[in-house]
């Protein structure tokens, strides 16, 4: 009998997970394109068209301007169906218009990407020169404007620069994710006209085991049928205990209701909200990143200053206490609002922070259930057995309690919350 040991070979995780995901992509990829003879006259009654006929167009990314643009040229040829792509070519020629006149607009020299933040750089300086400039920002705006005209200054993606009134204190480089190069740069300047470049792309912004046991949460929806959550935040000015503070002492927090909101890109406070935090923390302000343009599912947009703030969640089940222990909370870029919260016509917005670092879901069970956990074991744990198959989704149903002031839909007099579901 050999004396030789058995040796277990250890699987290759990534390498069976990659081919598990190349599986899918082959199941699920979508059909080839397949052209047809051009029909004359085109075929514009959908109960004409030939059998196996597919007009989804799933094999190209919908974003992708020129390829869409080819396809309806290609669709249009063919004759079938062809009004269809006649008025999306129409839509996706007016952003192909769009583009190639943002480009003729600057140098030919200049990038796409740079033209393009140009563009919103004038937007965010026009807002500045008619609306007023409280942060004193319209010298770094006017900067940047210059420095990517002129060629000093180059568009790259995933690269930061720092800037105080006017001229660049560092960058470009790698952005620190953990926003410590901020605080910093912020600090060397006393804050004054601090901005930092390259933030958040060059267009419009489209808006853990700590505790035993796991820490987790369980938020009630706002009211039976009314499918969105408030989630019991605290945030304050960053800094406490940070050797970079110029906060003198652990500053208090502020605690108020976030809509949870996964279509805006960060959190929304108010000047209210801000002024409160500031005074808390003795005076210290929360650093200026940038002014940003963005644009709201109305297809309206709107600039707005945006600040470091930093976060951090109670647990709504007894013993679970805070999400993270109370020196270290986390730090996200937010939208600072140029006017008090006014509840019957704003929400302070939750942002997709709190996705990126617990575990969430939600149950099939019409109960409202948003659940919040540190591990997958504890999320396992706390989601109720449902019947998927014959779930049900529930109409949306608006306030209609007598208590519910009628000026607007976010005024809640009775306490919600503690209404069960």
């Amino acid at each position: 009998m050999s004396e030789s040991k058995r040796v277990r070979v250890q699987p290759d995780r990534a390498a069976a997970r990659a081919k598990r995901i190349r599986n899918l992509a082959e199941e699920f990829s979508p059909a080839p394109f397949k052209r047809y003879p051009p029909f004359n006259p085109p075929i514009t009654d959908y109960k004409k068209v030939p059998g196996g006929w597919n007009g989804e167009d799933e094999d190209i990314d919908e974003k992708d301007v020129a390829r869409v643009i080819q396809r309806c040229h290609d669709r249009i040829h063919d004759g079938i169906m062809p009004q269809w792509w006649e008025k999306k070519l129409a839509v996706y020629q007016g952003i192909q218009n769009k583009v190639d006149s943002v480009k003729a607009s600057e140098n030919p020299k200049m990038s796409l990407e740079a033209a393009m933040r140009v563009e919103n750089l004038e937007v965010i300086k026009e807002h500045l020169e008619t609306e007023g400039d409280p942060f004193t920002q319209l010298v770094n705006v006017t900067a940047l404007i210059d420095g990517y005209r002129n060629g000093t200054l180059v568009w790259q993606d995933m690269k930061v620069s720092y800037w105080s009134a006017g001229k660049c204190m560092a960058g470009p480089m790698k952005f620190d994710m953990t926003f410590e190069d901020v605080k910093r740069y912020n600090a060397q300047c006393g804050g004054k006209s601090f901005w930092v470049e390259g933030l958040n792309g060059p267009g419009a912004v489209p808006m853990l085991a700590y505790n035993n046991p796991a820490w987790k949460c369980e938020i009630r929806p706002m009211r039976m049928l009314l499918h969105q959550h408030e989630i019991d935040t605290h945030f304050r000015v960053p800094g406490a205990g940070s050797p970079v503070s110029n906060a003198p002492f652990s500053h208090f927090s502020s605690h108020r209701k976030f809509l949870d909101d996964t279509g805006s890109s960060m959190p929304i406070i108010y000047q209210d909200d801000v002024q409160r935090i500031t005074a808390y923390a003795g005076g210290s302000k929360p650093p200026f990143l940038c002014y940003i343009n963005s644009l709201n599912a109305g297809r309206n947009t709107a600039v707005d200053p945006t600040c470091l703030i930093e976060y951090n969640i109670r647990s709504t089940l007894p013993g679970h206490g805070w999400m993270l222990p109370a020196g270290k909370w986390v730090t996200v870029q937010t939208i600072m609002k140029q006017h008090d919260f006014d509840p019957a016509q704003d929400y302070r917005l939750s942002g997709m922070w709190m996705r990126r670092i617990l575990y969430t879901a939600t149950a099939p069970d019409n109960l409202g259930l948003f659940y919040m956990t540190e591990s997958l074991t504890t999320l396992k744990a706390s989601l109720p057995e449902s019947d998927v198959r014959n779930a049900v989704p529930q109409p949306f149903y608006g306030p209609s309690d007598p208590g519910v002031s009628s000026i607007g839909p976010t005024i809640y007099v009775k306490g919600m919350l503690d209404v069960p579901p």
